[in-house]
């Protein structure tokens, strides 16, 4: 961890103002925060916590805002934004929810979900067993952050501008599931009981519950709307894509290394082109780190372009390493599935949900091999039969890709950056 230079702030990077409770997160090795006084906690390699609250990049004292559940302070600024911005000129707003999550709640190292009693008296949470405490509060923060996405929209109707408006609507990966409890006590802390299945495994790992992600984007100003997107879409992709959206001419071949492999998307998603028909990306990396860990998707195609097939490649150290499975949605069972309903869904009937067909997979040992359009749930691996295909999609991360890796700014713990020493040079 390091200390933030003045410049480093939002305001310093495009953005006209900007909100926080959450500034100091990123890049907290087991960190957590308070949603009701804004204090950042961790305790790996030493345990302390401060408060954490910032607008326009300078601190915000505990007497100017204080007990206010954190989700609701960042809506209630974000509506305010709206409502002042001048209708006649360009908005970007970018709203990052902190739930759903864990939280600090209690003495350090004791980590719950916080929410508001109001969520979880609603009918979808009474459905599930009180057993299932945490999971109830998890899901209380679904229904926060659904109030949240309502009143957003609400804000952008009454300002008038909703019909000139693109939303979308991301997370940046896969839910921290309960399979963490069977692995390490120490790992309890971060749970908040989400669900991924039928994904094989969470957050923090290269499988498809830990990558794979719901996304999706609303405008009137969507030539084919209704529709579901498959094919490969990267996160570095939303800036090209919503940067053309806005009449943005985005150059994909750029001596700025923070745009090399991003590919704008904005055309096939406002086209509606079918699926594999010249899709606008054909690969895509999941992992390339300096200890190993590898994770590479690319597409199979035929002569005329179009994709057959999706294969993936996982090789190198797991986050955690005796359980690399799925982890069924708690209080359902196989007589008891959970109901999906949209077309969105992913299609694992080809294999049974949650069993691995074959050779194992462990990543720690060897490279793994799937095909992800028949078998999204990474059921059944094909290293071994795929050997040489293997070795061609290993080649293509660590020599193609690998050489333009930016190098990581991860450092180790700084004794400056102690919460006393906060807003000091």
């Amino acid at each position: 961890m390091y200390l933030f230079a003045v410049a480093s702030g939002a305001t310093f990077r495009g953005l006209s103002s900007h909100t926080s409770g959450l500034r100091l997160l990123d890049g907290l090795r087991r960190g957590q925060y308070q949603l009701a006084n804004y204090t950042v906690a961790w305790w790996d390699p030493v345990k302390f916590c401060g408060r954490d609250s910032y607008e326009n990049d300078k601190f915000v004292p505990v007497e100017v805002v204080n007990n206010d559940y954190l989700p609701e302070l960042l809506l209630e600024k974000a509506e305010q934004k709206i409502y002042n911005a001048d209708p006649n000129k360009p908005l970007f707003l970018y709203y990052a929810t902190p739930t759903p999550r864990a939280s600090q709640d209690g003495p350090l190292g004791n980590e719950s979900q916080l929410t508001m009693p109001q969520y979880l008296q609603r009918p979808p949470i009474q459905k599930l067993s009180a057993k299932f405490t945490e999971r109830r509060k998890q899901l209380a923060q679904i229904q926060a952050l659904d109030e949240q996405v309502k009143h957003i929209v609400d804000a952008l109707r009454n300002k008038g501008i909703l019909d000139n408006t693109i939303i979308a609507f991301m997370s940046d990966n896969g839910a921290a599931d309960a399979s963490h409890y069977d692995i390490d006590p120490g790992l309890q802390r971060g749970v908040i009981h989400g669900s991924n299945w039928p994904m094989r495994h969470s957050k923090s790992h290269d499988f498809e519950g830990g990558v794979r992600t719901p996304s999706f984007i609303w405008s009137p100003l969507i030539k084919r709307s209704g529709r579901v997107y498959n094919d490969l879409f990267h996160l570095i992709d939303w800036l090209p894509t919503l940067y053309e959206a806005a009449c943005g001419s985005w150059v994909s071949q750029s001596p700025d290394p923070y745009r090399e492999g991003s590919v704008s998307q904005g055309k096939a998603i406002n086209e509606g082109i079918p699926q594999g028909k010249g899709a606008p990306r054909n690969d895509l990396v999941v992992e390339l780190t300096p200890n190993g860990r590898r994770a590479f998707i690319s597409n199979q195609l035929d002569r005329q372009g179009n994709v057959l097939n999706m294969w993936k490649f996982i090789k190198g150290p797991t986050w955690t390493k005796k359980f690399l499975g799925w982890t069924r949605t708690e209080g359902t069972s196989a007589q008891d599935q959970v109901k999906l309903v949209t077309p969105a869904s992913a299609n694992c009937q080809k294999y049974p949900p949650g069993t691995e067909v074959g050779e194992k997979c462990n990543p720690n040992v060897a490279a793994c091999l799937f095909e992800l359009i028949p078998d999204p749930c990474e059921a059944r691996n094909l290293a071994k039969e795929g050997a040489a295909f293997v070795q061609h999609l290993e080649h293509m991360i660590n020599v193609t890709h690998a050489q333009s890796m930016i190098p990581s700014e991860s450092r180790f713990f700084d004794p400056r950056s102690h919460p006393d020493r906060w807003n000091q040079r």
